[in-house]
């Protein structure tokens, strides 16, 4: 018997932003038809000097439903709903020690040379 396995979305917030978390937490007690995941992750790049860190939030919808537009039509709205009643919030270096701990210095000069690579 052949297993149906849907594709897996993602948002990916750079420099990482708590708003991922948010949205993870919000939408596990309202969207039940997906599996979500927050992290934040460093990517090497092409080349080893460069890399990349981000928040990911990720969804897949469950396997025992049949994939219909209506469902992501719903994810998409709840997202949209979460992001608009969200208020700014500045630092990043908070997060970076929460996420990777001793290792948050050198976290935060990895993006500081990616918010440099990236700069116009």
């Amino acid at each position: 018997m052949r297993k149906r396995k849907h594709e897996e979305g993602y948002v990916a917030f750079s420099p990482p932003s708590r708003v991922a978390f948010r949205l993870y937490f919000a939408l596990q007690r309202r969207n039940r038809r997906f599996d979500f995941r927050a992290a934040i992750v460093i990517n090497n790049e092409d080349r080893s000097i460069e890399q990349t860190v981000d928040s990911e939030l990720r969804w897949q919808l469950k396997d025992r439903y049949c994939s219909k537009r209506r469902y992501y039509f719903e994810l998409f709205a709840d997202i949209t709903k979460l992001v608009k009643k969200l208020k700014p919030v500045t630092g990043t270096s908070a997060l970076l020690r929460a996420a990777f701990g001793s290792e948050a210095v050198t976290a935060q000069k990895i993006l500081k040379a990616q918010q440099t690579r990236f700069r116009p």
